[in-house]
């Protein structure tokens, strides 16, 4: 009896290479005086193209597998390191700076007032009070102009 003539439980057409049949999915795999196999088709495939058929393919399949192996654990961990990083990298900026500012185009007069209204809102944990401007700085021979920041801390 033929293995084509065999009743099959997959409803795919029989793939013949050679002497051997092939099914895709969950089915049956014959050829080469083989008891028939049970296995999903890539792990057919996976285990057909490991199984050594000489030492030095083998050592070659192992090395290849090692290398892909390594290459996947090397990507996992700087993804999740920098991912770390990332986070840490926002936190630190948003702590640098405040939440909310409250600013004009002109020099705010009355800011004591305006501070103490915003300290009795709800939810407010601090205020300070700032002011910022250009300076002229002088570093190594180079004169600079970056803004400087002066924040009133305590009353």
């Amino acid at each position: 009896m033929s293995p084509l003539s065999k009743e099959r439980s997959c409803p795919r057409t029989p793939k013949l290479q050679g002497d051997a049949i092939f099914f895709v999915g969950n089915c049956s795999v014959h050829g080469h005086g083989t008891a028939e196999l049970k296995l999903p088709f890539s792990l057919f495939l996976a285990l057909r193209y490991l199984k050594p058929k000489r030492t030095f393919l083998s050592t070659i399949t192992l090395i290849s597998v090692l290398g892909v192996m390594l290459g996947v654990t090397v990507l996992i961990l700087v993804i999740s390191v920098m991912t770390g990083f990332d986070r840490e990298l926002r936190q630190k900026v948003i702590d640098f700076d405040a939440h909310i500012l409250v600013s004009t185009e002109d020099v705010l007069r009355d800011w004591r007032t305006l501070k103490a209204h915003i300290d009795h809102t709800q939810g407010v944990v601090a205020t300070a009070p700032y002011i910022q401007g250009p300076v002229i700085v002088e570093f190594q021979n180079r004169r600079l102009a970056p803004l400087m920041r002066g924040v009133k801390i305590a009353d």
